[in-house]
């Protein structure tokens, strides 16, 4: 796993390679078989799938699986390729609304020169505008009619001569001041007629000072002289100034509405847009004017102005920013014109509005009067999200409806504009949350202790909310009754966080002595009766905390909200933020992303937290698995130790062949040495119980024979069947291979537990023992004719300590441990015992297990190592010569060296006894042929003793076996370690010592 794949997913490279690949996916949609079966046909698959990540979050991902051959047939490996496709899927989708808004932009533009066309259209007079390149863009209606040619086919060729002039001088840009000019030039129509007529000419620019092109209007000389000659008043003089200068307004009003458009589509600065547009109103003849954008506090904010003071903070503050309810009298149905409102002073009784201030610079002129104020609202998709006010138009008359048409139209622009800037801005904070989200959801992987997390948590929410706050934290993890669990010597972890310039914040860590714990406590009781609730604190200890502003620096109360941090329906910590109005209405920090950082940072701080608690468990229960341990190997040697004196002892006399024993007194001891051994057996029980249930046992796999194993337990529960009169059957299927590789002992437990149950439950009828293989589980079944067992008991017979009827108890003697014994061990080794029972005809007790079965080579050799019967002769033979031989016996027990002493004399071995480091001693100047080394000793242990003897040259040869009660997991394999060369588990019986002796010595 490489390091891209772990910051995608939050895995560590160690934990991907311990789990399986599909944790990481989906388990509900992720295609498992789709992907199986391509890379069975050594086919790749990739497609989009759902991911998820350690913490939680879920993403798509473009995944690619791909088998990696050795050869052509054969697969090694399969490459797991995953590429996170959140981020392009955002982009993606804010590219399809971005294009909307562009799209939109588009058809306002296009409404608005439509609009202008048609204007142009109602002209008698010939109107050309013509690009930097001499193309001509637009013909209006007359000149298409007049002249016969689209816009396409008047080439520059065909244009007036004055233009090359005009456009000459339009590339000196605005250095140049060109107002219209009047040309007589002809110009050339399609069927070849010349036209004279009367030119007029400008360069048009943008808000950039860019030249974009010409703009030319012609009048035809022959209409001008018949006009001129049939004007006998100055009534037709007037007229034709009159349309020239509309003519002339109108041009100025489209080059301005041309460069406003322009800027909108260029995302120009919406302060640069809001000023053009309040020029372009100017421009029309408005001497004063305002544009005022609304905000989300619901006042009406003055951006850009034209023919006050150039100064805004000379203006009245009260017409810098307009309150709504000051306005919203005057928005009302008596006042509107087309779709704004006019106040008519006649009408106000010569009173100002009241969102008018007196020192406003407003003034009367011709028929309008100075309290006179016409209001264009700039509309938005469904509300009113700005205003133009103008004020003393030039011609002093009240407006008509084409006059307040032109605003509106330029109110459209406006809002455009500011629709455009609300979208960048609103893209701009949603990525800025978006990264804050994420730097909270990774702080957990970032950071090393639940301490760190908080601290960084504090610095990411200060930065996104904007104000100082306080996280605190309960770490512990026990709680008594009560509110929020009633806190038991709880453990707080708190940080305080400051926004900064950089993407983080700040946050540090918060100490006993910089909030009293007292204070944290009460805070923390609030947030179990509210998940949040405005609070107010002293100012103490919180103001050097926070670094509160100087308008709250000498406040007597500080107000703050508190939000609780909850998991599972319970508080876990809560967070402070100071300054908590501002939180709530700010207009980039909008409640869904409130909800939704409050809800990162309770999942991040929560994991975090969870995690400390684990780590703290994790620690105690190792603790405990370890006092376990000690106390399981304890109670071994300390159970063990004095039963392998009595089982020795009275093995001693009753292989005695001297007759001194009476009859009565040999029963006794048989009697003793088979409690002994019951005694034994119910101790190894209990012990592997214990062993299990602290999870320190372990299989040990090794290769055997399968038919010989079940056949020797067969054969010890013989001589009970024959006893009963029971009939024992061995059925063993031809499937049952040669050497199959489990845990023998394991096994052997088992079955024997299942025959022995078996025979002590039946009183008549036979016995069955079967088995056979079916890969890959080995299939073993005990079927008797016994008592049976109810269908609603069968679950409690592996129970430990668990029997039938207490009278049934009585009657068959047993701990009830043997199944819950058997049934822990097959888990071990993967398998499990299944039973059928009917009261009155019996049980069936089946065991299935999966083995693994050796290689034929592996077969053979064995098979090699079994079949030398001229090895074993010699070997008998050699079992009955007398030894001989020096054994050094390292015990501290009185009672195992007096048994020792006399079995190995017995059999002729001289014996020599020490303990601890005396033990060194005695084999430097000894130097016997074997020693037998007792494990628990006061002073030095037999692992030392063993070290230290195989660690000198001189005595390294000497074999040395480990004698002693404790049988824990990894006992023998500490003895092992030691330097011990092999391992015998107290008690064991005289053939078991002799055995062991044998097979080093001889």
């Amino acid at each position: 796993a490489n390091p891209a794949f772990e910051r995608a997913f939050g895995f560590s490279k160690q934990e991907i390679l311990a789990h399986e690949i599909g944790e990481c996916f989906a388990s509900d949609s992720f295609p498992l078989a789709d992907i199986q079966r391509r890379l069975a046909q050594h086919k790749p698959w990739r497609g989009e799938v759902l991911s998820s990540g350690k913490d939680g979050r879920t993403f798509v991902s473009d995944l690619a699986v791909i088998p990696l051959t050795a050869d052509e047939q054969r697969i090694v490996r399969y490459l797991w390729m995953a590429r996170d496709l959140s981020e392009q899927h955002k982009l993606e989708s804010e590219l399809a609304h971005r294009a909307q808004a562009v799209q939109a932009k588009q058809d306002e533009i296009a409404a608005t020169r439509q609009y202008f066309e048609s204007l142009l259209d109602t002209l008698n007079d010939i109107f050309i505008i013509v690009d930097t390149a001499g193309r001509c863009l637009y013909l209006n209606a007359p000149a298409r009619e007049r002249l016969g040619f689209s816009a396409e086919e008047l080439t520059a060729k065909k244009l007036p001569n004055f233009l090359q002039e005009v456009q000459r001088l339009g590339g000196y840009g605005d250095a140049v001041k060109i107002e219209f000019r009047e040309y007589e030039a002809a110009i050339q129509t399609r069927a070849g007629e010349t036209l004279t007529c009367l030119w007029s000419a400008r360069p048009l620019f943008n808000a950039k000072k860019e030249w974009l092109g010409t703009l030319a209007i012609g009048r035809e000389m022959d209409e001008l002289k018949r006009l001129r000659t049939s004007a006998d008043t100055l009534e037709l003089e007037q007229k034709i100034q009159q349309r020239t200068a509309e003519l002339q307004r109108r041009i100025d009003q489209l080059a301005k509405m041309m460069e406003i458009g322009e800027d909108i589509r260029l995302n120009v600065s919406l302060d640069v847009i809001m000023q053009a547009v309040a020029n372009a109103i100017s421009a029309l003849g408005w001497q004063r004017v305002g544009v005022f954008h609304r905000r989300q506090d619901e006042t009406y904010e003055l951006v850009a102005s034209a023919g006050f003071d150039e100064r805004r903070a000379s203006l009245p503050r009260k017409f810098v920013k307009i309150s709504y309810p000051d306005l919203a009298p005057y928005l009302l149905e008596r006042w509107r014109i087309s779709q704004s409102f006019y106040l008519d002073a006649r009408q106000l009784q010569g009173k100002r509005p009241g969102f008018l201030p007196n020192t406003l610079d407003i003034f009367a002129v011709g028929d309008w009067h100075e309290h006179d104020c016409l209001l264009v609202p700039i509309r938005g998709r469904d509300k009113t999200i700005g205003m133009i006010m103008v004020f003393s138009p030039s011609d002093g008359r009240r407006p008509e409806a084409s006059q307040v048409h032109d605003l509106e139209l330029l109110a459209d622009d406006a809002g455009l504009a500011i629709a455009n800037s609300e979208l960048l801005a609103s893209h701009a904070a949603s990525e800025r949350q978006a990264r804050l989200l994420a730097h909270i959801g990774n702080a957990f992987q970032a950071a090393s202790t639940l301490e760190e997390v908080v601290i960084d948590i504090a610095g990411l929410m200060a930065q996104a909310l904007s104000c100082p706050l306080v996280i605190v934290v309960r770490a512990d993890a026990v709680a008594a009754a009560g509110v929020n669990g009633g806190l038991i010597s709880p453990k707080w972890v708190s940080a305080a966080g400051q926004p900064a310039r950089a993407e983080k914040g700040r946050g540090r860590r918060l100490t006993n002595d910089d909030v009293p714990e007292t204070l944290l406590k009460e805070l923390f009781e609030q947030t179990g009766r509210e998940r949040e609730r405005l609070v107010e604190l002293e100012p103490a200890p919180w103001r050097e905390l926070i670094a509160a502003s100087p308008a709250n620096d000498t406040a007597d109360i500080l107000s703050a909200r508190l939000i609780a941090l909850r998991s599972r329906g319970r508080s876990f910590g809560f967070v402070l933020c100071f300054e908590a109005e501002a939180v709530t209405v700010s207009p980039a920090i909008p409640a869904t992303f409130l909800s939704d950082l409050i809800a990162q940072a309770t999942l991040t701080i929560d994991n975090a937290r969870l995690f400390h608690q684990t780590e703290e468990k994790a620690h105690e229960l190792a603790h405990a698995n370890q006092h376990i341990s000690e106390f399981l190997a304890s109670t071994s040697h300390e159970l063990r130790t004095p039963l392998h004196a009595i089982l020795q002892f009275s093995e001693i006399l009753l292989d005695d062949d001297s007759k001194k024993l009476h009859p009565e007194q040999r029963h006794h001891l048989e009697i003793v040495q088979r409690s002994g051994k019951n005694l034994l057996a119910l101790i190894n029980d209990i012990l592997d119980l214990s062993k299990i249930a602290a999870g320190k046992m372990e299989a040990i796999l090794e290769d055997f024979d399968p038919r010989l194993m079940i056949s020797e337990i067969a054969e010890t529960v013989r001589p009970l069947c024959e006893k009963k009169k029971l009939k024992l059957q061995i059925n063993l299927a031809d499937s049952l291979p040669a050497l199959i590789n489990s845990d023998r002992n394991m096994l052997t437990r088992a079955l024997t537990n299942l025959l022995g149950n078996a025979v002590k439950f039946t009183e008549d009828g036979y016995l069955d023992v079967s088995a056979h293989y079916r890969a890959p589980a080995l299939t073993m079944a005990v079927r008797d004719t016994g008592i049976g067992i109810p269908a609603n008991r069968l679950k409690e017979i592996f129970e430990p300590f668990r029997q039938l009827e207490m009278s049934e108890a009585r009657r068959h003697s047993g701990t009830g441990l043997g199944l819950a014994i058997s049934q822990n061990m097959l888990a071990i080794l993967g398998g499990r015992i299944e039973v059928v029972s009917k009261v009155g005809s019996g049980s069936t007790f089946t065991i299935h297990v999966p083995v693994k079965i050796p290689s034929p080579a592996e077969i053979k050799r064995a098979a090699g190592l079994v079949r030398k019967p001229a090895t074993a002769q010699a070997s008998a033979s050699k079992k009955r010569r007398r030894p001989s031989g020096h054994i050094l016996v390292v015990e501290d027990d009185e009672n195992t060296r007096y048994a020792m002493q006399f079995i190995l004399e017995n059999e002729g071995y001289r014996v020599s006894f020490a303990e601890g480091e005396e033990a060194i001693l005695s084999a430097q100047h000894e130097r016997p042929n074997m020693i037998l080394m007792d494990i628990m000793m006061p002073k030095m242990d037999g692992y030392q003793v063993a070290r230290t003897l195989k660690a000198q040259k001189q005595l390294a040869h000497i074999p040395v076996v480990a004698l002693t009660a404790r049988a824990m997991k990894g006992d023998r394999e500490k003895a092992l370690a030691a330097g011990c060369d092999d391992y015998l588990t107290k008690p064991f019986e005289k053939k078991d010592i002799l055995g062991m002796i044998a097979k080093w010595l001889e």
